[in-house]
């Protein structure tokens, strides 16, 4: 007789149970989504930051090449014709740089070429000899004193903003 009341107990899951166990896995699954979620974003804006981060680097690098390498005058003083806060021109009037909606140009014997895109800020910054900063535009003589010039580029892209800055010695001015 035992045996039909051994039976009888059947060993399942109420109702109550099943619900509550429904209620711990969806708060498990809402839980760990959301850090996928937070996960993703942060890769995704992590590979735009580098992305944006790579290019404005080649082209400050192209930048500090070129302003380097800018030669002098029969007079001993840098070939710059201009120097403006978002633009500069030298070797008389066959080279240049130059922010112009939003991309950074860089002009070789009357071809242009964009060197970055999404450049809502460029800015040029001359110094003299002690270092003291120079006027903000310089324009024919007034660039003789142009001992160093800092350039600070900056890139926006998907919400991703970076900022690089240098300062580049003319190497005209070193001998």
């Amino acid at each position: 007789m035992t045996h039909g009341l051994y039976h009888s107990r059947r060993s399942a899951f109420t109702l109550i149970e099943a619900i509550a166990t429904m209620v711990i896995l969806s708060t498990l699954g809402i839980v760990s989504g959301g850090m996928v979620m937070s996960a993703m974003q942060s890769y995704s804006q992590g590979s735009v930051r580098a992305e944006i981060h790579n290019e404005a680097s080649l082209a400050m690098e192209r930048l500090v090449r070129e302003i380097r390498s800018l030669p002098a005058k029969p007079d001993g003083n840098p070939d710059i014709s201009e120097l403006h806060p978002s633009s500069m021109i030298w070797t008389g009037t066959t080279h240049s740089i130059a922010l112009v909606n939003n991309q950074l140009l860089y002009t070789q014997s009357g071809t242009a070429r964009v060197l970055l895109s999404d450049v809502p800020g460029f800015t040029l910054r001359a110094y003299g000899v002690q270092n003291t900063p120079l006027a903000p535009t310089l324009i024919g003589d007034a660039c003789n004193d142009i001992r160093r010039i800092s350039l600070t580029i900056s890139v926006t892209r998907a919400n991703s903003t970076n900022t690089i800055q240098t300062r580049v010695f003319l190497r005209c001015m070193m001998y």
